[in-house]
């Protein structure tokens, strides 16, 4: 290849990764766009949502933590969130030990299995879900919700933890049992302590996905203890409140912050 030609190929690579940085920026500026005009109408003064807001206040935001039909589903989502998510790490650890380190047949149909809720749309299981608690009894109930959040995220607990049991050297397992642990020490001591930020990072995904989960919970939630993303789509139905935008406001700055200290983990890890 002659000079003017690499000098044009260059020259021709160089515009690609403009267009492609302006392409990228254009497609993350539409994607995000949403998110701050709704955390700008959150400070409206105005009993309506409005954008752009004629002034700028606070009384929404206090509104949410002075209401209990605002606050309550806070607290409760908070919990079932809380709850599902420590369920689903212990569950989805000793299934990706499992799949990693045991020898069965049907291992890969097993897999198969536990990462199906990923692949079924939510309302199907939704109203299975519901199908199946009407005659358990379990709607509205703390169990219900933890059974159904605990089948919908314990697949991305599997994806992740997997992912680092793969990256894990198995020597340092053969060292200790060698000098006499059991497998349950070597477990606890040596295994747990390495894989411990992946199954952080799995327990930031699993809370903030349980705690924004609203398909499935909308149908076994029942008509009291509403989580919160029920009460902001049953709110939205016949109320457009900038209440509901403060609301929006503050979980995308939750969001966002698990994102920041997933972002932290995973370069840790």
């Amino acid at each position: 290849m002659t000079e003017t030609a690499l000098r044009r190929y260059h020259h021709g690579s160089r515009w690609g990764q403009v267009l492609l940085v302006l392409f990228a920026s254009l497609v993350f500026l539409l994607m995000i766009l949403p998110a701050l005009l709704v955390i700008a109408m959150s400070f409206s003064d105005t009993e309506i949502l409005r954008f752009p807001p004629r002034g700028l206040s606070l009384r929404h935001y206090r509104t949410f933590f002075e209401d209990k039909n605002w606050f309550r589903p806070a607290i409760l989502s908070l919990r079932y969130a809380f709850l599902s998510t420590v369920v689903k790490i212990v569950l989805g650890t000793m299934a990706s030990l499992a799949l990693v380190r045991g020898r069965f047949r049907g291992k890969r149909i097993v897999n198969l299995i536990l990462l199906s809720p990923m692949m079924i749309p939510p309302i199907v299981i939704a109203v299975a879900a519901y199908a199946v608690y009407v005659k358990l009894r379990l709607v509205g109930t703390t169990l219900g919700v933890v059974m159904a959040h605990t089948v919908l995220g314990t697949p991305m607990v599997i994806l992740v933890i997997t992912a680092v049991l793969y990256r894990f050297d198995t020597n340092l397992e053969l060292a200790a049992m060698n000098l006499g642990a059991n497998r349950l020490a070597t477990f606890w001591r040596v295994t747990l302590p390495l894989i411990r930020t992946g199954i952080m990072i799995a327990a930031i995904f699993s809370f903030l996905d349980s705690f924004n989960e609203l398909i499935v919970t909308n149908f076994i939630i029942g008509t009291r203890n509403l989580t919160l993303p029920v009460q902001i789509y049953t709110g939205l139905r016949y109320t457009l409140s900038p209440v509901i935008a403060a609301i929006s406001a503050l979980m995308i700055v939750m969001t966002l912050l698990g994102l920041l200290l997933l972002a932290v983990l995973s370069r840790r890890q």
